[in-house]
């Protein structure tokens, strides 16, 4: 399925706007400050209720109103979220639904400036790229991580009220604990299996050294999900006494990271390079456009559909070589991309593609 139409009202900084996209290549040009990313925003927060960009949703509301509304058609859904100070409610043809059924019900994939904090900002920004895209790709994932939530909730809670002096019993949240962390932790480890299969692939084709996710979460190897649950069984029991010090349960997935190496070859020997510390701003840019084509790929091969590519802004960003790889890859799938000029995109896919021009909080196809 590809987005065919978004309708928006009063968000941002459009008072009402409907856009009729290509099911290929879509350009949006204008100046700064014109509202290019908003409809690149629209896009992302209609397919997952959520912004790439901003965590309040009164910022997504046109100063006029009290009320933002983003409509879209993808095949046979027309998807609606409602935009409200007190919060976002999801509607599948006019059906209210829970936020968690939109996910993966119009898969998109975004790469944006924001895109660079997997790679150079704190853990919890990698932990997000793995949660979305296999919530995206597996709903018994999405609805165990939000289960692994709630429990791990209750036993901090639970921890600051040992602490307090009462008698509570660990054992029955920790089982859970356990259990559905277990899971979470063999889905991610399956997927960095993948996806370092598929950087290969990808790093041969961009400018870049052969490119890899370090992602080592337990102190031992392990073959299965029932290794996990062992380990993760031994842990609790050992940490207990520590957990409830510091009020906190310090082993899990939710305390994940990972790394991504750089490698090169120098008369036969391997230097590796984490970029995260040590990369300069280009190559950290390399390594998200690499991670960015992975999530493509990952989502075509699980689901048999290749999601809606979403750029914002970057192909000024990149050298000619991987700007080239960029628009390449444009057409495998209905890509929305957003650029202040159409000067970096060659005549001849110029005369093939939807363009659409943004000025004072109006956009009008060319």
């Amino acid at each position: 399925m590809w987005i065919e139409r978004i309708d928006l009202t009063n968000f941002r900084n459009f008072s009402k706007q409907t856009i009729n996209f290509s099911r290929k290549i879509n350009l949006i040009i204008g100046d700064n400050a014109q509202g290019k990313t908003n409809v690149i925003e629209a896009v992302y927060l209609l397919a997952t209720t959520k912004s790439f960009r901003t965590n309040k949703d009164s910022d997504l509301i046109n100063w006029s109103s009290s009320e933002s509304v983003i409509k879209g058609k993808s095949g046979p859904n027309e998807v609606k979220i409602v935009i409200t100070e007190g919060g976002k409610k999801a509607f599948v043809n006019n059906h209210i639904k829970s936020k968690a059924t939109l996910v993966g019900l119009i898969p998109v994939v975004v790469f944006s400036p924001e895109s660079l904090r997997i790679i150079s900002d704190s853990p919890d920004y990698r932990r997000k790229f793995l949660d979305q895209i296999l919530s995206i790709t597996n709903k018994n994932y999405l609805y165990n991580l939000s289960r692994f939530n709630k429990i791990l909730r209750e036993r901090n809670r639970l921890l600051w009220l040992i602490k307090q002096g009462s008698n509570h019993d660990l054992s029955v949240w920790d089982k859970q604990v356990a259990s559905v962390g277990s899971f979470i932790w063999w889905e991610r480890l399956k997927f960095v299996a993948k996806g370092n299969s598929l950087l290969k692939q990808v790093s041969s084709r961009i400018s870049s050294p052969r490119i890899r996710i370090e992602y080592k979460p337990l102190p031992t190897k392990v073959e299965s999900e029932r290794d996990i649950r062992k380990i993760y069984d031994i842990e609790l029991v050992k940490r207990k006494d520590g957990d409830i010090d510091r009020l906190a349960t310090t082993f899990g997935p939710h305390r994940d990271d990972f790394k991504i190496i750089f490698e090169t070859i120098d008369k036969e020997k391997i230097f590796e390079k984490e970029i995260g510390v040590f990369g300069s701003r280009g190559e950290q840019r390399i390594a998200t456009l690499a991670l960015k084509l992975v999530e493509v790929e990952y989502i075509d091969g699980s689901l048999g559909q290749r999601p809606t590519l979403l750029l914002d802004d970057i192909l000024s960003e990149f050298d000619k070589t991987n700007r080239e790889h960029i628009i390449a890859t444009l057409p495998r799938q209905q890509s929305i991309i957003t650029a202040t000029t159409t000067d970096l995109l060659p005549k001849e896919l110029l005369d093939k593609i939807k363009i659409f021009e943004v000025a004072g909080g109006e956009i009008r196809e060319v």
